[in-house]
């Protein structure tokens, strides 16, 4: 999931600096915040979602 996001996140902002209306930068550092918080927080994702 993490690398989805990223991926997802860079190209737009590669090609023209921003990702929709959103600065390029901001929407990077949102990405970064949300990914730390998925990676902090597997465990109790994971148990979340397992039968």
């Amino acid at each position: 999931m993490i690398e989805t996001m990223i991926a997802e996140a860079v190209l737009p902002v590669a090609a023209t600096g921003f990702f929709g209306n959103l600065s390029g930068l901001d929407f990077l550092k949102m990405i970064q915040r949300k990914a730390e918080w998925l990676n902090k927080n597997r465990d109790k994702l994971t148990e979340a979602i397992t039968p």
